[in-house]
């Protein structure tokens, strides 16, 4: 049975909805600490408002943050927002870190966001250490960047692959860095709500980021402190030598996928 997703969530595929995968699937694919959590919940809120009509305040936008929205003309497929086959005339991105199991003839646009590969270490390490994923007494920094760089570079490189053996009859891919998005937000989420065919004009994002964003980072405990730091702010956490082994082998991916972003 063909799946029905609504443009109001953003489904994991870990999820166990592999298995009902649809042509007309657009995916937002991204390494992990990677800023997808904040700019999927930035969208499906603008999109959440937009639909409906209704004018952004900052109760609306907390009550969407939080999913209890009892409004079923928000919601057609009723008070939970969550429900992952809610009916939709206009299907929206389905979450996922991995390339496999991607439908085939999936055309997108889909969106691919990526993020300078030494701040993303440093996240996943904090992120790693901040829900007891790992000991840090036992698992140092440079450990966990060296084991996790060579899965970066992979699946950055995945990314640029398929981008370019873009052709008549294959997906197109959109690329979106972290760090444009976190410099231009407002104007970068009206431009993604583009590509699901969505008008919501740059104020209204701005709107809903100004609120969505400070209650984001204070319900993650601080965990997303580098919203507040901004880009760059992991590079001084590495050692030199492990710096030097992302410039070497990453850094020049995170270039070739920036020039694809600005394509």
């Amino acid at each position: 049975m063909e799946r029905e997703q609504s443009i109001y969530d953003f489904i994991p595929l870990a999820e166990g909805v592999s298995s009902q995968l649809s042509p007309t699937d657009r995916y937002f694919i991204s390494f992990p600490r990677s800023g997808r959590t904040w700019i999927a919940r930035a969208l499906r809120i603008a999109i959440q408002i937009t639909r409906n009509g209704s004018k952004i305040s900052e109760p609306l936008v907390r009550e969407c943050i939080v999913g209890k929205r009892k409004n079923r003309n928000l919601n057609e497929a009723g008070p939970d927002w969550k429900n992952p086959y809610a009916q939709s005339v206009n299907p929206g991105f389905l979450l996922t870190h991995s390339w496999d199991g991607l439908h085939p003839e999936a055309r997108g646009p889909h969106l691919f966001l990526f993020r300078s590969p030494d701040d993303v270490m440093v996240s996943y390490f904090n992120y790693a250490s901040f829900h007891g994923y790992i000991d840090p007494d036992k698992i140092t920094l440079t450990d966990y960047a060296r084991g996790n760089l060579p899965w970066w570079i992979a699946h950055t490189r995945e990314a640029l692959n398929r981008a370019a053996n873009i052709s008549v009859n294959k997906p197109s891919w959109k690329f979106l860095s972290y760090e444009s998005f976190f410099l231009a937000p407002s104007a970068k989420l009206s431009t993604i709500a583009g590509y699901l065919g969505e008008e919501i004009p740059e104020s209204d994002c701005r709107q809903i980021l100004e609120i969505l964003t400070p209650a984001f980072i204070k319900e993650v405990k601080g965990n997303y402190a580098s919203l507040k730091a901004g880009p760059g702010s992991g590079t001084a956490s590495l050692p030199g030598d492990v710096r030097e082994e992302i410039e070497t082998l990453a850094m020049p991916l995170y270039w070739k996928a920036l020039k694809l972003e600005n394509d």
